[in-house]
């Protein structure tokens, strides 16, 4: 969702998102597909490989603002960046989901803003809160922030039930994010970035 910047050379060519297939043989846990049957759509809360300075005070952060805003949510640990050892009904941990699996089935997603997880998003059409830990997280969550997909990003460092309770109330809220993300979704749906770039390859090599 970047424009070609006007100083890149010829031999650079914009193709569009990768998206891998699904993993072959993945399957939701029954407690998984229990809980999503259970209520409202949840929202997704993750923060991958990114292992931050207090996991736990982080997990004490997102029980709290999950209550304050009413939602259930489904967290993943990934490398352990969230750790909520004695989680309230209202959320579930699991250690790892496939987003592309995930994604089509919560409200909105929160986690620090890497490609691979705000471009499933996109895809999913939902709303995104970006928590980043570093500065390439930064970039695309401002990115995402002006397209009008995400609120103001809640750097790590800040995030406290109270920024990520504000974050997920705007997102799930604001009619401007709603429209944007559908719109997204539909642009971006018949986009394959794989096949475009096969066909860039033919076109340079006889």
């Amino acid at each position: 969702m970047l424009e070609p910047a006007a100083d890149w050379p010829e031999w650079v060519h914009p193709t569009g998102f990768w998206m891998l297939p699904g993993r072959p043989g993945w399957q939701p846990s029954p407690r998984l597909l229990r809980f999503l049957a259970e209520g409202e759509k949840p929202v997704f809360l993750g923060f991958g490989s990114h292992l931050g300075l207090d996991p736990e005070r982080t997990g004490r952060a997102v029980v709290e603002a999950v209550r304050r805003t009413g939602v259930r949510a489904v967290v993943v640990t990934g490398w352990g960046g969230v750790v909520i050892p004695d989680p309230p009904e209202t959320v579930l941990v699991e250690e790892e989901i496939p987003y592309d699996w995930l994604f089509p089935r919560v409200r909105a997603a929160v986690h620090p803003g890497g490609t691979g997880t705000h471009n499933a998003a996109l895809h999913a059409g939902i709303p995104q809160v970006i928590v980043p830990f570093q500065k390439e997280g930064t970039m695309w969550a401002n990115h995402l922030h002006r397209l009008g997909v995400a609120p103001a990003p809640v750097k790590h460092v800040d995030l406290t039930a109270d920024t990520l309770a504000d974050a997920l109330h705007q997102a799930l809220t604001d009619p401007g994010i709603a429209r944007t993300v559908a719109r997204l979704a539909r642009d971006m749906a018949p986009e394959d970035g794989a096949a475009n770039a096969v066909r860039v390859l033919e076109q340079i090599v006889p």
